[in-house]
């Protein structure tokens, strides 16, 4: 559990992040905009323990616009602080590893009409069936952190090659990996 209590260090004001370990990873729900945060970085919690307080957090959200933001992740990479602050110095990153660059958001809504029409469907299958949106193709240098965190991504991920292709939803979401038919043989620059 991660908790951000500090209204102004986010677009999120005051936000919770509950990890769920489940057979198919762990994936990160994110409660934000809260006026009170009822539990501590670190706590475990149970079905029905109370998070916070829905509110508002002044400048931008006010009592009208009360509400809380609700998202359901997946983690990108545990390596995050280490690559923020080569990419992003001096800026600190005041949300560690849940940075909001770091997770990626599924679509709730459509998870939780899907899984009411199909209650057998597990998140890990949503993810898959995401319709694809666009392809990068990456460098294959090392084991991919993604797919050990979540297998379930991975098509033939023991074919060797140079290059592991992504696939990605409208979000950015990845909804698939496999081992590139093309080569990545990244850009020179002509002087």
């Amino acid at each position: 559990m991660h908790c951000s209590l500090l209204a102004g260090a986010s677009n999120y004001g005051r936000y919770v992040v509950v990890q769920h370990d489940t057979p198919d990873g762990s994936f990160f729900s994110l409660y934000a905009h809260l006026s009170k945060i009822g539990v501590q970085a670190g706590q475990e919690v149970h079905l029905g323990t109370p998070l916070g307080v829905m509110g508002y957090t002044g400048s931008g959200l006010n009592q009208k616009r009360a509400h809380v933001h609700l998202e359901l992740n997946l983690m990108l990479s545990s390596r995050f602080d280490d690559w923020h602050a080569q990419n992003f110095r001096p800026s600190p990153n005041k949300h560690g590893i849940y940075n909001g660059i770091n997770l990626t958001g599924i679509n709730i809504a459509g998870f939780y009409l899907a899984h009411q029409k199909d209650p057998g469907l597990t998140i890990a299958t949503f993810v898959r069936n995401t319709e694809p949106t666009w392809k990068a193709v990456i460098p294959r240098k090392g084991d991919l952190e993604l797919l050990s965190h979540y297998p379930w991504l991975a098509d033939s991920p023991a074919s060797p090659s140079a290059s592991w292709e992504i696939t990605f939803g409208d979000s950015g979401l990845p909804s698939a990996s496999s081992p590139a038919r093309l080569l990545w043989s990244g850009l020179r620059s002509r002087g």
